[in-house]
C-alpha cells in the first residue's frame, strides 16, 4: 500500500508542476506567436541532432530542412546542408534530416533516430534553466515559456507512432517508431 501512495504522490506532483507551468504562460494568442518564433531554432536543434549522428556514423552528406514556407536561409556546415524557413504549414513535419542510409547498420539507425530527441532534451534543459532565471512576466518569460513547450515536443518524438501527412503519401514516423523498427530488424537478424 505504501508504494501505491508514493506513486500517486509522484503522479500528483508531476501533474501539479505541468499545471503550474501551463498557467504561467502568456495569453493564447501571445503564446501561439512565441511558439511559432521558438519552433524554428528548436526544430533546427532537433534535426541537427540527427544530422550530426548521421555524419558521425555513416559519413554521408545530410540535408536538414526546417519549416516549409518563407525561406529564411540556406547554409552549409561541412557535409550538412540546411534549408531554414520562417513558418511551417500545420499538419506537416516541422523538420527533416535526409541522408543516404543504404550503408546503415541497425545500431546506426537506432542512434540516428534517438539523436534528435536527445538534442531536444538538451534544448529542454537549457530553456528550463533560462526560464527559471528569467523574470516571471514579460517578453523574455513568454519566449522562454514557449521555447520550453516547443523543445518538449521534440522530446515527445520518443513516443512511437506514425501518421498520414497527406492521402496517398507514405506515413511519417516519429523518431521512436524508427528506433523500434530498427530494434525489430535487429531481433529478426538474430
Amino acid at each position: 500500500m505504501g508504494s501505491d501512495l508514493v506513486g500517486m504522490e509522484l503522479l500528483y506532483d508531476v501533474a501539479d508542476a505541468v499545471n503550474g507551468f501551463m498557467n504561467s504562460g502568456p495569453p493564447l494568442l501571445v503564446a501561439l506567436f512565441w511558439i511559432g518564433v521558438a519552433a524554428i531554432p528548436l526544430t533546427l536543434v532537433h534535426e541537427l541532432g540527427h544530422a550530426v549522428a548521421a555524419r558521425l556514423l555513416l559519413g554521408t552528406e545530410v540535408e536538414v530542412r526546417v519549416g516549409s514556407a518563407g525561406k529564411l536561409a540556406e547554409l552549409r556546415l561541412g557535409q550538412v546542408a540546411a534549408k531554414i524557413h520562417a513558418f511551417n504549414v500545420p499538419g506537416r513535419a516541422a523538420g527533416t534530416a535526409a541522408f543516404d542510409d543504404s550503408r546503415a547498420r541497425v545500431q546506426d539507425a537506432l542512434w540516428i533516430a534517438l539523436a534528435g530527441p536527445l538534442a531536444s532534451l538538451l534544448g529542454v534543459t537549457l530553456t528550463v534553466s533560462l526560464l527559471s532565471a528569467a523574470p516571471a512576466t514579460g517578453i523574455v518569460h513568454d519566449f522562454l515559456w514557449a521555447a520550453v513547450l516547443v523543445a518538449t515536443f521534440g522530446v515527445l518524438n520518443l513516443v512511437p507512432f506514425e501518421f498520414q501527412e497527406r492521402p496517398g503519401r507514405p506515413p511519417l514516423r516519429t523518431d521512436a517508431r524508427h528506433a523500434l523498427d530498427a530494434l525489430k530488424v535487429a531481433r529478426e537478424l538474430r
